[in-house]
């Protein structure tokens, strides 16, 4: 047996799956996801708040109690009309990390779906969570609140064009970016013909490199460009061609690009770490803890600033092996996984129920098995077969102690 692995769990949205949305497969069915805990509480499973599941983990007995922390990143409507009644019916709790950029100004809570009224499942959940829901869910004790940073985007880190702003396309963060007061209703999905032909330069998430400037001149001409051509212009299969080669020649004489210097880059970086933090604690009063990193981006100065201002972090997926403990620096950095999913020729879908815990039980105990799993995608798709098998035995086992 290797050292123990991780014992948190990372979702995003639980309720009813947009297809419209180009991230839908971050939504968890509700019928599922309330499925999931009732296998959690029949494994015995219980939920911590993060400052717990800290403490759990430095005593060394993540391996030994079945304990869980449940997190949600971003902070959306759903964790509120969908997430914590299920939570609360089950009584579990979890910890929503929060980006303070797409805070919903609704000024009151809105309605909860209620467990045993199911037509209540019509409740619209896009969108994302206001002040009013998240100081709500904090007295609940259902969820806590922590931190996200405060945009949560992507900037161009470099003069390459990888595509071009068109109809019903999901460059979101461009639009978040361009006005980051709207960002908090980007799910009403409406297209927007003033910025067709706009470039999209090649990006990072916003903690993880220094900002390319480009010339503005050269987005200004490609949408006057496009704009001329009407809505048609996108229905020729050659019209990135006929863009990028207005580009290119574009290119050659709008040359007023910038960077981001490195110190520009960790003040920014401090800003996000920083006030994100100071945001949510007058907004929620309460002390904000620990932190996530947005899209798992981040430097190795980067990670290591955050200790200056926070407990703990989570680690992106490129450390997933990483076990749960403190840094040099003594911040806690723990992993988390997602619930169980295969990719597949109609998409990306979530496994049963069973299989959570099941996952769960062996990522918890660091088996040669869940290191092979949390390979995911192709991956994980070769080796279910030969998980199904050697789980068997354990779902018996397990059976015998509800």
């Amino acid at each position: 047996m290797s050292r123990p692995g991780t014992s948190s769990v990372m979702f995003h949205t639980v309720g009813v799956p947009d297809r419209r949305w180009a991230w839908s497969f971050l939504t968890v069915p509700w019928q599922l996801f309330d499925a999931q805990l009732r296998a959690l509480r029949r494994f015995g499973y219980r939920s911590v708040f993060l400052r717990e599941y800290m403490d759990i983990a430095l005593a060394g007995r993540l391996g030994q109690e079945r304990v869980v922390s449940l997190t949600f990143d971003d902070g959306y409507l759903d964790n509120w009309v969908y997430a914590a009644p299920l939570l609360k019916k089950h009584g579990f709790c979890a910890t929503i990390f929060a980006s303070t950029d797409f805070v919903d100004p609704a000024s009151e809570p809105r309605p909860q779906f209620d467990p045993l009224r199911p037509d209540s499942a019509r409740l619209p959940g896009a969108g994302f969570l206001s002040w009013s829901e998240m100081r709500a869910l904090e007295q609940s004790g259902v969820m806590e609140i922590q931190s996200h940073g405060i945009t949560h985007t992507w900037y161009p880190c470099g003069p390459g064009i990888v595509d071009f702003r068109h109809p019903g396309d999901t460059h979101y963060w461009m639009d978040w970016n361009a006005s980051p007061a709207d960002k908090w209703r980007y799910l009403d999905f409406k297209s927007d013909p003033g910025v067709w032909g706009e470039p999209v330069y090649e990006h990072a998430k916003s903690m993880d490199g220094p900002v390319y400037y480009p010339d503005e001149r050269v987005g200004q001409a490609l949408r006057e460009f496009a704009a001329a051509r009407g809505r048609s212009f996108f229905d020729r299969p050659d019209w990135r061609d006929e863009l990028r080669a207005k580009a290119e020649e574009l290119m050659k004489t709008c040359t007023r690009t910038g960077l981001e210097t490195h110190d520009e880059f960790m003040l920014r970086v401090r800003r996000e770490l920083a006030d994100s933090k100071t945001v949510l604690e007058e907004n929620l009063g309460k002390k904000i803890d620990f932190f996530c990193w947005p899209g798992g981006g981040y430097t190795e100065e980067v990670f290591d600033a955050a200790a200056e201002y926070y407990v703990g972090t989570t680690v992106g997926s490129r450390e997933r092996l990483r076990p749960a403990a403190l840094d040099a620096k003594g911040c806690f950095r723990f992993s988390r996984v997602g619930p169980p999913g295969v990719e597949g020729r109609m998409g990306f879908r979530y496994l049963g129920p069973w299989l959570l815990p099941l996952f769960l039980e062996e990522v918890r105990g660091g088996s040669r098995l869940a290191r092979l799993f949390r390979g995911g995608g192709k991956l994980a798709v070769e080796n279910w077969e030969k998980m199904k098998i050697a789980m068997l035995g354990r779902v018996r086992d397990e059976s015998c102690h509800e």
